[in-house]
């Protein structure tokens, strides 16, 4: 049984798994949606460590996620935290982690890297053979964009047979579990901040260990906002464009949708969207009002 440091990962795990007995296409279709949501769990998760400079260049990202509708666009976004103008304000204590996604390896390496991506690149040969193939050297970087290209051409562009997603799927497993089990990311520690009335802090279990900050319970010389927080060496980063509670039950992940303000509408707003139950809720957008360019 297949299991993550992770309580996102495993409930939506859970989710996979009984698509699995229903059927083929509910499978594919499930591992799809757990990879969408890797994709956007590494990019809020990286974005968090781009660290505030006087071009706003997380900032410019941010704005461009609460009003991205497509999982192209988080790709196109984790790219620019990678190796655009924001990777160079990644914390130092972070930069091992965003190297195991810039890292290149070639056909035959036994990396968790080259996994994930030699298995996406069959799963997609099986879907459609004009699909860009993998590259003698390659980097998780290429994954993002192949499985954008992929989620593009089997659920944006109408359905694809029973007999494809059987073929495909054994691989795409392959693919997203190497990823998620391989990458650090996914098992660093993170967890939910709720400050109390005391001004003591309730912290809540979504991934990793998080004994090093169990300090925050019994301290009141903080002062973190509620939300979700990534620990890194002896920090703890916010990370944005995501939103849970105190139990866990549930994360949400931004999802596009944006609404301006109006007379009708009196607060700017984006969707919020659980993997795990298909829940959807509204976030101000407030903090994104601003123009990058301004």
């Amino acid at each position: 049984m297949t299991t993550f440091d992770s309580k996102i990962l495993d409930r939506m795990w859970q989710r996979v798994e009984q698509s699995r007995l229903d059927s083929d296409i509910a499978y594919f279709h499930d591992l799809m949606l757990l990879g969408e949501l890797a994709v956007k769990l590494m990019t809020v998760a990286t974005l968090a460590c781009v660290e505030s400079d006087r071009d706003r260049q997380r900032y410019k990202i941010e704005y461009q996620l609460s009003r991205a509708d497509g999982i192209g666009e988080w790709s196109r976004a984790f790219s620019e935290v990678l190796v655009g103008p924001a990777s160079a304000f990644i914390a130092t204590e972070a930069r091992p982690i965003v190297r195991e996604f810039t890292e290149n390896f070639s056909q035959g390496s036994d990396s968790w890297q080259r996994t994930a991506i030699d298995a996406l690149s069959a799963a997609a040969k099986s879907i459609d053979g004009t699909l860009e193939e993998a590259p003698r050297k390659s980097s998780i970087q290429w994954w993002t964009t192949a499985f954008s290209a992929l989620r593009n051409r089997t659920r944006g562009h109408g359905a694809i047979t029973g007999v494809k997603c059987s073929a495909a799927a054994p691989s795409l497993e392959k693919s997203i579990t190497a990823l998620l089990i391989g990458s650090s990311i996914f098992s660093t520690p993170w967890i939910y901040l709720h400050r109390n009335i005391s001004g003591k802090y309730r912290v809540s279990l979504i991934a990793g260990n998080v004994e090093r900050y169990a300090h925050l319970k019994s301290e009141r010389n903080h002062a973190y906002q509620d939300g979700v927080y990534i620990g890194i060496a002896d920090h703890l980063l916010a990370v944005p464009l995501i939103s849970s509670d105190v139990d866990v039950q549930d994360v949400f992940v931004a999802n596009g949708g944006y609404k301006s303000k109006s007379a009708q509408v009196p607060t700017a707003s984006y969707e919020l969207l659980s993997y795990i139950s298909d829940t959807r809720h509204r976030q101000s957008a407030e903090a994104y009002q601003t123009p990058p360019e301004s």
